[in-house]
């Protein structure tokens, strides 16, 4: 693991402009794992030039463990099963995320209107920053990067802090037509089941280095709750 730090990715005012788009918004509920997996991999690759740039926000209905497309995770699928929770290959890339008490979104956006994953990684974290400062709590951009297998305890310098701790992160993939940012905000704590799932020193990491809503503010929020400040448009769709 190495440490690294970076200048800004984009300027606000480009930032600005994008989420000024005209957004297709969905919020999901009630799909497994593997489905919620399965619609984002079908959103990137119907995404073409003249589609509208797509946020789709979702909460789990069962414990799960994520992992990126490139990562192994042989040793864990004997304990997840043990557990009753889902292990799920994302289409995107990074590291192991622990899902059950957490928001998650997509952006899914055609490369005629953001040409760059580097572009869309600074839209995501300026949106999740700016959604919790909607709710009252203070964030920042990572400063240091640091590669982790477990996304909670790495960072990137789009993902999101409060008081030096993770609570929100993501990962992205490229076609030649579209760009896809999967990511997470951490609004409770995650289920112990899914965390027991994991070997004792991962877990350590992701508790000391990660954080949640919930606990930095000492307020409950609910992933629908944060859903609606990330938005920043009541023109919802609800996809059921």
């Amino acid at each position: 693991m190495t440490a690294t730090s970076r200048p800004p990715l984009v300027s606000s005012p480009l930032i600005t402009h994008h989420w000024s788009l005209d957004w297709d918004v969905r919020w999901h509920v009630g799909r497994t794992p593997l489905e919620n997996m399965t619609i984002d991999e079908e959103l990137l690759q119907s995404c073409h030039d003249t589609s509208r740039p797509l946020l789709r926000g979702y909460a789990w209905r069962q414990p799960a463990i994520s992992y990126g497309f490139a990562q192994r995770t042989d040793a864990l699928h004997e304990a997840a099963g043990q557990a009753s929770v889902a292990l799920v290959r994302r289409p995107t890339g990074g590291g192991l995320v622990v899902h059950g008490g957490d928001l998650c979104y997509s952006l899914i956006v055609p490369r005629v209107v953001i040409g760059s994953m580097r572009e869309l990684f600074a839209l995501a974290g300026e949106r999740v920053r700016a959604a919790l400062r909607h709710l009252g709590v203070s964030a920042m951009s990572a400063v240091e990067e640091l590669r982790h297998e477990a996304c909670a305890a790495g960072a990137l310098r789009s993902d999101v802090m409060v008081g030096g701790r993770k609570v929100a992160g993501c990962a992205g993939r490229r076609t030649r037509q579209a760009l896809l940012v999967q990511g997470y905000i951490a609004v409770m704590a995650p289920p112990q089941e899914a965390m027991r799932v994991l070997p004792d020193r991962l877990r350590r990491q992701i508790e000391e280095r990660g954080t949640t809503l919930s606990e930095s503010s000492g307020r409950g929020f609910s992933p629908a709750e944060v859903f609606a400040a990330l938005q920043r448009s009541e023109d919802v769709i609800h996809a059921m």
